[in-house]
């Protein structure tokens, strides 16, 4: 499988609809996608990409440093998990 660079080109706010969406972009191409996600994720995102800064982590935040140690486990030889799961 072959992994293309992407880059967030856009993020539409909406407070009085139920959705708001987020437009991924290639880096080196023309292919956009939006990808629909709710009002808490999207000021998430907005925030982030405004580099505010908060005193306790947020929910993404934890799923970030929860990746890097999954990363650091699967390159670790002694650890054998019985199922994996990844999104490619």
């Amino acid at each position: 499988m072959v992994y293309h660079p992407c880059y967030l080109s856009g993020l539409s706010i909406d407070e009085e609809a139920d959705q708001q969406t987020v437009l991924i972009s290639e880096s080196a191409g023309k292919r956009r996608f939006p990808i629909a996600i709710g009002q808490i994720e999207a000021l998430a995102i907005d925030r982030a990409v405004k580099g505010q800064v908060f005193p306790r982590p947020l929910t993404h935040d934890l799923l970030l440093v929860t990746r890097c140690l999954a990363r650091r486990a699967d390159r670790d030889p002694h650890h054998r998990p019985a199922q994996r799961h990844f999104l490619r």
